[in-house]
């Protein structure tokens, strides 16, 4: 049946805890931060080389 085949958080009929869903987010938001701070950093490096080498 359907409810065997859910997950055991559906199961248990309670949506993930505050405290969870503030961890995942804030983990989520930083490997956000540093992977769009290293795009720039890259695309900033490359343009001030040109910069530097034109």
């Amino acid at each position: 049946t359907m409810s065997q085949a859910s997950p055991s958080l559906a199961n248990q009929g309670v949506e993930p805890s505050p405290d969870y869903v503030f961890k995942y987010w804030s983990v989520r938001i930083l490997f956000t931060a540093i992977y769009s701070g290293r795009l720039v950093h890259n695309i900033l490096g490359k343009w001030f080389l040109g910069m530097a080498t034109t």
